[in-house]
Formats: C-alpha cells, sequence, structure tokens
C-alpha cells in the first residue's frame, strides 16, 4: 500500500493504537497479540503480499510511541519487524505473525554462530536481552557472519533463563542453543537483518518518547492541583521551568525521530543512531523530573513514573546507548558521515 496513494499520515494511526494498547491491559500475551492483529497493526510494516500494509517505519513510530505510552506488555517492536523481515524467507511465518497465530521476539545481544555441513545447518549461540521468551513461538537472533535466523522455542538444545533487569513489567530473558537445527529457509540475508537494526533504532526511541510523554503529563496534571503553601505547585517558577525543559526536550526527540525516518534519511545511520541516543538521554531526564515533581511520593508504587522509568533504562540497555554515543563521537571527530 502506497501512503501517497491512500493518502495515509502518520498521525492517522494515534488514536487507532492508543484505543488498541487501552484494550490489551487485561488481556494476556496472546490475547493483546490477537487484539493488535484485529486492528492491522502487527503488519503494519510488512508487506501485503503476506498480509501487511506496506507502510513504511515512519508509520510505525506513532504506534509504538502509543505503546510506551500505556506501557504495553508485548513485543510490538520485535513482532512489527520480524513481520516485515520474513516476507521473503518465511512468508508463512510471517503471515501467522501478522494474523496473530503466532509469536516471535528477537535477540538484542550476542549472536550465533552457524555450522555448515552439507545440507545440515546448527546453530551455538548465547544470546540476551530478549523481551518476552517464554511466551513467544519463535525467536530471532543475528548470526556471527551476518543476516539472522529464527528458531522455534520448542527446538531441542534451546534453553532460556530469566535475567535480573531494573523492568518489573517486562521480564528480560537469556538464551543457549547448543547444536540446534534449523533449515536453510530459516536463514535471513544480511540485507534484511541490516534493515531490521536501522529501522529500530528510531523505533525504539519512538517507545521511549511514549513514556516519558506519559510521566510529563502526569506530572502536569499532578503540579496543577497539588497545593502547597497555599498556592498550585504549577504556580512555582521552579516547576514551571523544569516542566517546560521537559516539554522542549521532549518535542526535540520527536522531531529527531521523524527526520530519522523520512524516506530521504532510509541510509543516514547516524541520523538513526542519534535519535536513539537523544530518546535515551531526555526520555530518562522527564520521567526523573515528573518524580521529582511528586516529590517524595515519585517513588512509590501508588504513583507509575519509575515504571516509566524502568521502560526506559531497559530500552537503553536493549540499544545499547552508550556504544552508539560513542560511534557517534567518533564520526564526529573524524569529520565523517554516512
Amino acid at each position: 500500500m502506497a501512503a501517497v496513494e491512500t493518502g495515509l499520515a502518520p498521525a492517522d494511526f494515534i488514536d487507532t493504537a492508543a484505543r488498541a494498547v487501552a484494550a490489551c491491559a487485561s488481556l494476556s500475551l496472546a490475547g493483546r497479540m490477537q487484539c493488535l492483529a484485529a486492528d492491522g497493526l502487527l503488519g503494519l510494516m510488512a508487506p501485503e503480499s503476506v498480509g501487511g500494509l506496506g507502510l513504511d517505519a515512519e508509520f510505525a513510530a506513532p504506534v509504538l510511541e502509543a505503546a510506551g505510552d500505556g506501557l504495553l506488555d508485548f513485543p510490538l517492536l520485535e513482532t512489527m519487524l520480524s513481520a516485515r523481515a520474513l516476507d521473503e524467507a518465511l512468508p508463512q511465518l510471517a503471515e501467522q505473525i501478522i494474523a496473530g497465530t503466532a509469536s516471535i521476539t528477537i535477540a538484542w545481544s550476542g549472536a550465533a554462530k552457524l555450522h555448515v555441513e552439507g545440507s545440515s545447518f546448527r546453530l551455538d549461540a548465547s544470546v540476551g536481552k530478549v523481551p518476552h521468551l517464554d511466551e513467544v513461538d519463535w525467536l530471532l537472533l543475528p548470526l556471527e557472519a551476518g543476516g539472522a535466523a529464527v528458531v522455534s522455542m520448542q527446538s531441542a538444545g534451546l534453553e532460556k533463563q530469566q535475567d535480573i533487569a531494573l523492568e518489573q513489567d517486562q521480564a528480560v530473558w537469556s538464551a543457549q542453543l547448543r547444536d540446534v537445527v534449523v533449515q536453510s529457509s530459516d536463514i535471513l540475508p544480511q540485507e534484511a537483518w541490516s534493515q531490521l537494526q536501522a529501522d529500530a533504532h528510531p523505533l525504539r526511541a519512538a517507545v521511549m518518547l511514549g513514556a516519558g510523554e506519559a510521566c510529563l503529563r502526569t506530572a502536569c496534571d499532578y503540579v496543577s492541583v497539588r497545593r502547597q503553601f497555599g498556592r498550585p505547585l504549577a504556580a512555582f517558577q521552579a516547576i514551571r521551568h523544569m516542566l517546560a525543559r521537559s516539554r522542549l526536550t521532549l518535542d526535540g526527540v520527536r522531531r529527531a525521530i521523524q527526520r530519522s525516518l523520512w524516506p530521504v534519511n532510509a541510509r543516514n545511520m547516524q541520523s538513526r543512531h542519534a535519535a536513539f541516543v537523544a530518546a535515551s538521554a531526555h526520555c530518562a531526564a522527564a520521567a526523573e523530573a515528573a518524580i521529582q515533581a511528586h516529590g517524595g511520593m515519585g517513588f512509590t508504587w501508588d504513583v507509575p513514573l519509575h515504571r516509566y522509568l524502568r521502560r526506559i533504562r531497559m530500552l537503553e540497555q536493549q540499544g545499547n546507548a552508550p556504544a552508539m554515543l560513542d560511534e557517534i563521537g567518533r564520526l564526529v571527530v573524524a569529520g565523517l558521515r554516512d
């Protein structure tokens, strides 16, 4: 589906995504998957040939922002990226993922060694930073030699272990693969994996932006009604300035994400890395400012702000923001651009 031909804009998906995320709140992971599939969100970026909408990554940003705003407990980023990446190698699986009858996640750290012996393909790997590994049907993981592989969670030789993480709403897992058998059709080419990684950075930033926006909105509502010394907290200049800075920085993050996803920037990895690094810093700062605006109550379980901060920090780890910042700095110092 060509966005120009249909007149669609990314903003057209905001309300649908917000309603879908809200409807998922009380459902199981399987129920959330079916709910999101019914609204056509899982296959938003996948080609029409496998049942998707065939839209660019910029259309996925508002959907993932809504997921971050609603603390959606579902691997939506991983599902949307995988559904598109599998369209040529495993079209039937891509169709099942889009229809909500099969679930998948992605390993964001580590890589597998592929052993080829005649017509036999086997994997050995230690991978981590995998969300929802205990509840999905398939795992997509990178290969040391380039590309990626899809592995069934029922495969012999695959063991999973839950990691200790800041995020308490969404568990993170690691996996060990020992002599796991895969088919040649389960191997994705380097081009498909590179495209997936390129889009993951700004789209992950969109999830973080949604979390930051939720924190800022909560803080603004609170300081408008909370009174101290006979005046609303919003009447104090220090509070207004702190939240105004958060507003400005989140607007800057939004623009950075949008620019990085423009078709003209499709090969500009520096722009996409910068959007993610900016989201890592400023969305976390907005969450921290919201906590501060709530005073001591901001750290309690009665106020969900720390849950958003935990989600932002988890996404920062998945994307390896420190290493990305170092790479951007190296390119700037060297005077290089993508």
